[in-house]
């Protein structure tokens, strides 16, 4: 007779099944809702997953509201049933096979609650804004959004606690325990709740920014990228914008030049090339926004401008002409009065220039920003006025593209607010990030618009064979692409026998203080590029050193500088030879090795052409070939080729061979 051995462990785990399957029988027939609840969420999750594929559009937007108002109290219904379960489940926890899933029953409870009630709770808050006709009455869809989000505060708080709520069981419950089915849609959420805590700080923000609460008082700095200065151009206008309510209360553009202007309370001393090359003896507004950080430029020329005006500001809001042109694209032409035919994006920039050489050939100089002053005003009205929710989207998503661009530049006093635009990277800064980083930022320092003639683009080659030695080498090409013989004379040709002297297309030598930020640690081995000749300069004693300039950079960059003058149907180049620090490059897993580099484009330029060769460290290879890029029949050295028109992130990963 064969004996069989007693498995304990197994009869422990039957015995633990059956009283689990117990609980749920005794539950189940306290409340038949389980069974129905558990069911009913399953079809419902379904449809969830059926609306996800489709996109959220805006269509689907009130058909998701609707269902997570079915889920969530079927959800509070299923809980409350559990409840009296869970001190089974608890106690049930650590039992092979099935402890983990139980283990996952409170937290996935309590996650899946929070959700849906933060989903619920918005969604009733942003319904009524939802429904057609919704923004149809007198006051304007500006003023209805800005009191709609102060007036709503203690809801969006409300789902806030919520989702932070969700945001805690989430990190109870393991996605591999997830059934195959639901676990990308499970995962998807958790990107969403990251930024989670971003779209509360932007609905608190936005308040104050359309001067919810108590007015708002916004300098506007008109920048001209014809003349390129580190925050996008020369500050070629100042305007005042008061809002109160999201309606505007007060708009007015002032030319930057103008005697108001040129007088300040307290001296300020000039960055050196300006002092050198424009004979600047001290620092006025439209001067100001000398460093390629937003927000250090915005302070300091918010600064400069009180002491002129004695005027305080609560924020700063700089623009170049294309975010005007890509307005009215968004717009469609404009009807202003005083004007034959509609302006729109075709014509705009045209008749800005000509209206301002109409006013200085008739001796009306104060007059020549007169149009901007005009045209402005339209273009808000007619944006604040669109009252469909898809206009409204489409206005947000021009926003976004017109900051990520640099055509629109943003810095507020208020440190909270400043806080939220730092953390969606709408501030402006510079942001080297922890890999490799490279800025080129030129500054027209020839009283000229001939940036509108000058093509640049950026070489970066990087040499990583040894990789704790990496080197790179920098080369930067400037071409005037525009005839004439002006000579190139520092400061304003005052040749008066030109009939185009003071026209705004009169093509000059191209008088440009660049610089380059790179990744903190970078030292300069050798620089390579045509001195300035001593007969470009006015005075004879004048002493350029043609040397480039080093030193501390914002953002913890280190700055490489100099000057490059290019005469008409020219081209100049700089090559700069560096060493990197090693912490461009980085272990990864399995004894790879990870290059980064981040490109930052300075705001003002509309796409900046680059090209990049990377040199992979000796004895390894790409683990795989990134998008746009190239290899040469060795694969040892890699290039990419394109326009950089927003800060870029790359990376490269290297595998042994």
């Amino acid at each position: 007779m064969k004996i069989r051995t007693i498995n304990f462990k197994r009869i422990g785990l039957l015995i633990a099944i059956l009283v689990l399957i117990a609980g749920f029988v005794v539950a189940a027939t306290w409340s038949g809702r389980v069974y129905s609840d558990i069911k009913y969420l399953g079809k419902l999750v379904d449809e969830v997953r059926k609306l996800q594929t489709q996109g959220m559009q805006l269509d689907n937007i009130p058909k998701a509201i609707r269902l997570a108002e079915r889920i969530s109290p079927t959800i509070d219904d299923l809980k409350q049933e559990v409840e009296h379960i869970l001190p089974l489940i608890r106690k049930m926890e650590n039992v092979a096979g099935i402890g983990p899933y139980l283990k996952m029953v409170e937290p996935g409870l309590d996650y899946a609650s929070n959700l849906s009630g933060a989903a619920v709770v918005l969604g009733q808050t942003f319904m009524p804004l939802m429904q057609e006709g919704a923004l149809d009455s007198s006051r304007s869809p500006s003023e209805m959004i800005s009191n709609f989000l102060l007036d709503n505060q203690f809801n969006f708080k409300i789902a806030e606690n919520l989702l932070l709520k969700a945001a805690a069981a989430r990190e109870r419950i393991d996605p591999q325990l997830i059934p195959d089915k639901y676990r990308d849609d499970f995962l998807s959420v958790d990107v969403y709740l990251s930024k989670s805590s971003l779209l509360f700080s932007g609905l608190r923000a936005a308040p104050y920014l359309l001067g919810a609460d108590e007015a708002i008082t916004y300098l506007l700095l008109v920048q001209n990228k014809d003349e390129l200065r580190a925050s996008g151009g020369f500050v070629t206008g100042f305007g005042l914008m008061r809002l109160k309510d999201g309606r505007i209360l007060a708009l007015k553009i002032d030319d930057s030049t103008s005697d108001e202007y040129n007088y300040v309370g307290e001296v300020r001393k000039p960055p050196y090339p300006m002092e050198e090359l424009m004979f600047a003896h001290y620092l006025v507004p439209r001067d100001a926004n000398w460093s390629p950080d937003f927000p250090t430029a915005a302070q300091q020329t918010q600064e400069m401008y009180y002491l002129s005006t004695g005027i305080n500001t609560d924020a700063v809001i700089a623009f170049d002409q294309q975010l005007i042109v890509d307005l009215l694209e968004l717009t469609g032409p404009l009807d202003l009065p005083d004007e034959e035919i509609p302006i729109d994006a075709g014509n705009v920039e045209a008749r800005m220039i000509e209206y301002k050489q109409v006013a200085i050939d008739e001796g009306r100089s104060e007059e020549r920003k007169e149009f901007l002053s005009i045209l402005v005003p339209h273009v808000i009205k007619k944006l604040f006025e669109n009252r469909e929710p898809e206009d409204l989207v489409k206005l947000a998503k021009f926003l976004n593209e017109a900051i990520q661009r640099g055509h629109l530049l943003v810095f507020i006093n208020d440190l909270e607010v400043q806080d939220f635009l730092y953390q969606v990277g709408y501030d402006g800064a510079v942001r080297p990030g922890e890999g490799d980083f490279l800025m080129l930022v030129d500054s027209n320092l020839g009283f000229s618009k001939v940036d509108q003639y000058i093509d640049r683009s950026l070489t970066y080659m990087v040499n990583l064979t040894d990789p704790d030695n990496p080197l790179a080498e920098i080369q930067l090409r400037y071409e005037h692409t525009f005839p004439g013989n002006d000579p190139c004379l520092q400061g304003l040709s005052r040749d008066n026998k030109n009939p185009n002297y003071m026209s705004y297309y009169f093509s000059r030598c191209y008088w440009n203080y660049w610089r380059v930020l790179t990744g903190n640690g970078t030292a300069l081995k050798n620089a390579i590029f045509d001195p300035v000749p001593q007969d470009y300069f006015r005075f004879d004693d004048m002493e350029w050193k043609n040397e480039v300039d080093t030193g501390p950079g914002e953002g913890g960059t280190y700055v490489l500088g100099g000057l490059t003058v290019v005469p008409q149907l020219q081209i100049q180049e700089v090559i700069l030879e560096t060493s990197l620090p090693i912490s461009v490059i980085k272990e990864g897993n399995e004894g790879s090795l990870i290059y980064t580099l981040r490109i930052q484009k300075q705001p003002g330029i509309i796409s900046l052409p680059v090209e990049l060769q990377v040199t992979a460290p000796l004895g390894f290879t790409l683990s795989s070939l990134p998008e746009g890029w190239t290899a040469n029949s060795n694969q040892t050295i890699y290039t990419w080729k394109g326009n950089v028109i927003k800060t870029t992130d790359f990376q490269l990963e290297f595998i042994k061979v």
